[in-house]
């Protein structure tokens, strides 16, 4: 049972197993799917930012033939991870909707749809424009019928159509529709007693294995958009006991990766599980009410007791799971699973060390500090003494943010849906390099200069790529922020260089001295993650395909 305050189970969740052969998925492509021309009507129409429009008249599906592929695929890849559904009942239920018309009704036909989405959308290869037409009416057919899930409180299909929803709002630029989606899941829960191990007893053990995974699903993104979008978590630690995801079974391997050994194995929902512990964690210690009236002394004493909760998770993953192992070869399609694991706790990291960008406290010392740079040619001397942006672990820091930028050189830049969840996070990390040389004389580092300039050009590639696929004028605002910081770093290297003057050449590569941009980028970070455009629409909530072909992945690594 979990209880607030309760130790960690981090090192639960791996173990090494010997395994004499490993069955890998089916490998099964998309190709032949999306050359059927499907029996709907392919064209979008708004969907309103209300809740849900009525049901569609007679639940239209593309013909068997066409959804039997994306359905595998869904359990073959992302189900096998992330277990929603269990896939026996599953096929048996899409079966009779083809087979039985009168059995049509709006939980399986939201389900059915929800399971489609996320296939096409969590799948990391290349899609077409009718894979994305399809998600996109796969999408709308699920919120067409969301009022009558709503009501649904007899068995998991209606939560488990709801939790889809959740995933697939949540890596799109505006996360608030999966958080309101939470908790009319966690509503639904409860009235089921999701919650309570003595809820078991009513049922098999292959639904309560279901039902355990879809809370433990559930648990997790709670936890997750409560600390992105800075609001309590809906479920607390001492009203539930359900069971944590075990492996047990050798035929039932959900959740758990194996190494390239095959037999050192990591359980993926476990670690997530963990995670999101911490994550419940780092918003009573920062962001709470009872947070914010803290003194000093507190905050100081509950940030280390964080960092401690960070750190101890890092060294309980095996050297085989570990950033620098990470790769195509090793993993396969489970690479992207691992890759969020680590992104989670380089935010975690982040924050527990108070150098998070979206940390306004300090992304205003940054900017203030950086204004001695802004171009003016004086000596450091005659500048305001400002205070130093940098935490007593900047070295340690340094490493975590090099060491991300490099794990994300390995994530396939076709996959929207891991890059809508981890793109703030990199973002900081390239920051975090630039700020180095921005503070050359408080610390000075030398060692890994070259390098760093090159992960810092990689990252203002990719965001440049990403506000010009979004069209968006926030990104571009961040975009020419993090070019002033740059220009503003050049100048403190030269001056550094130049026994203490201020050194600005006759013809500057980038436009500082700019202060809008330096307020954009202020603005942009401290708020990008808690607001989203004023006429953001269930509908839209979801990165556009286009944005995948302008990202290149060879100019990007």
């Amino acid at each position: 049972m979990l209880k607030a305050g309760d130790q960690r189970v981090t090192i639960a969740a791996v173990n090494c197993h010997s395994v004499n052969q490993r069955q890998k998925p089916q490998d099964i492509t998309l190709k032949g799917a999306v050359q059927h021309k499907p029996s709907i009507d392919m064209r979008l129409h708004p969907v309103p930012d209300a809740l849900p429009v009525p049901a569609l008249p007679g639940y239209d599906l593309p013909e068997l033939h066409v959804v039997l592929p994306i359905v595998e695929t869904y359990f073959a890849c992302f189900n096998s991870m992330v277990p929603l559904f269990h896939e026996g009942r599953f096929m048996r239920m899409l079966m009779r909707w083809y087979n039985i018309s009168h059995t049509r009704f709006p939980a399986p036909f939201a389900a059915i749809n929800v399971v489609l989405a996320l296939s096409l959308w969590q799948d990391s290869s290349t899609k077409s424009p009718d894979d994305d037409r399809l998600m996109r009416q796969f999408i709308q057919n699920a919120q067409s019928v969301l009022c009558n899930l709503v009501t649904r409180d007899q068995d998991l299909l209606g939560i488990q159509a709801v939790l889809g929803l959740v995933m697939l709002f949540i890596a799109g630029p505006n996360p608030r529709p999966a958080a309101t989606l939470i908790a009319i899941a966690f509503k639904l829960a409860h009235r089921l007693r999701l919650h309570t191990r003595s809820s078991r007893e009513m049922f098999d053990d292959s639904t309560a294995l279901e039902r355990d995974r879809v809370f433990w699903i559930m648990y997790v993104l709670d936890r997750e958009m409560s600390l992105r979008l800075r609001d309590p978590y809906l479920q607390q630690d001492d009203d539930m006991d359900v069971a944590l995801p075990e492996f047990k079974d050798l035929n039932d391997k959900s959740s758990i990766i194996f190494a390239g050994d095959g037999q050192t194995w990591l359980n993926f929902l476990l670690c997530r599980t963990d995670l999101a512990r911490i994550q419940a964690r780092m918003y009573h210690g920062i962001y709470s009410v009872r947070a914010e009236k803290s003194t000093v002394d507190e905050r100081e004493a509950a940030m280390a007791d964080l960092d401690s909760m960070v750190h101890e998770w890092k060294q309980s993953i095996p050297l085989q799971f570990q950033p620098d192992m990470l790769s195509d070869r090793s993993f396969g399609t489970n690479l992207r699973y691992l890759v969020h694991l680590h992104f989670i706790y380089y935010h975690c990291y982040y924050l527990a060390h108070g150098i998070y960008a979206h940390d306004p406290e300090w992304m205003r010392r940054v900017t203030t500090y950086s204004d001695r740079y802004s171009g003016r040619a004086a000596l450091i001397s005659d500048t305001p003494w400002q205070e130093s942006p940098l935490p007593t672990t900047w070295v340690q820091d340094l490493e975590t943010a090099r060491e991300c930028m490099r794990l994300f050189k390995v994530v396939h830049k076709q996959d929207l849906a891991l890059l809508g969840q981890i793109s703030c996070v990199y973002l900081t990390s390239m920051v975090i390099l630039i700020i180095n040389k921005l503070t050359i004389y408080e610390l000075p580092l030398h060692s890994h200069l070259e390098s760093d300039d090159l992960l810092i050009d990689e990252g203002l590639v990719y965001l440049d790529r990403i506000a010009g696929a979004m069209d968006s004028d926030g990104l571009r605002s961040l975009y020419n922020g993090c070019l002033e910081l740059k220009s503003r770093a050049a100048i403190a290297m030269m001056s550094y260089t130049s026994l203490e003057n201020l050194w600005v050449p006759d013809q500057p590569t980038f436009p500082w001295s700019n202060t809008r941009s330096m307020s954009a980028l202020f603005d942009a970070f401290a708020t990008a993650d808690i607001k989203g455009p004023a006429s953001f629409t269930y509908g839209s909530g979801i990165w556009p395909q286009d944005m995948a072909n302008l990202v290149d992945a060879e100019t990007c690594e």
